[in-house]
């Protein structure tokens, strides 16, 4: 019986992304305390994510990605095109993609390299569960707490916060109607939707 894993913000072939999430693959610190990140960082970045996605997933199981699956400069460039299809095509099951904001926006071009579907836009799932790449307290405006269903997103990586207007808004990772998917926070690899919504049912009995 095929598995569903939710993935975000893979991030494949992003080098500042090590630093700004500070991901453990780096040369350490320079004398200055800077971060020294090597193209053979980015390498290993790139075949542990492979590795690590490859150990949960199965060849038929599902996995939906939350969108920022790779990040490679010009999106016009042969080149952005030939390694985004070898990155995908070295990982396991039927996948999904949820169009993030460092995605092409062309749902077409995703099409063309593979994923089963690709959106644009949140998605209602099941029940009351609600797939977006932005955390939609941020979109709507609200407390996390007062969400009137449990919304699964990526975006905001490790850092606990986004930004509206330019003002950071904390963004709990866990809370009893949300979830942050990002690989940060799931040791990079994709994390089964049930452990999801094991870890919510958790923290909402913590709460009452």
């Amino acid at each position: 019986m095929s598995k569903f894993f939710i993935t975000s913000d893979d991030h494949f072939y992003h080098k500042n992304i090590i630093k700004y999430c500070n991901r453990p693959w780096n040369h350490g610190f320079d004398k200055d305390g800077n971060m020294i990140i090597t193209d053979e960082d980015v390498q290993n970045m790139n075949n542990e994510l492979i590795e690590n996605w490859n150990s949960v997933v199965n060849k038929d199981d599902i996995v939906f990605n939350l969108g920022d699956f790779c990040f490679l400069g010009k999106k016009t460039s042969p080149k952005y095109y030939s390694e985004y299809s070898k990155i995908f095509n070295c990982l396991n099951g039927v996948k999904y993609l949820l169009i993030g904001n460092h995605d092409i926006p062309d749902v077409h071009v995703h099409y063309k390299i593979g994923w089963k579907a690709v959106y644009d836009r949140p998605i209602l799932w099941s029940g009351n569960i609600i797939f977006s790449h932005r955390p939609l307290c941020t979109k709507l405006k609200c407390d996390v707490s007062k969400l009137p269903f449990i919304n699964i997103f990526g975006h905001i990586h490790n850092n606990g916060c986004d930004f509206v207007n330019g003002e950071s808004v904390v963004i709990p990772s866990i809370t009893k109607n949300t979830f942050c998917a990002c690989v940060e926070l799931t040791n990079y690899k994709p994390i089964l939707l049930s452990e999801i919504e094991d870890r919510i049912k958790e923290k909402s009995l913590e709460n009452e």
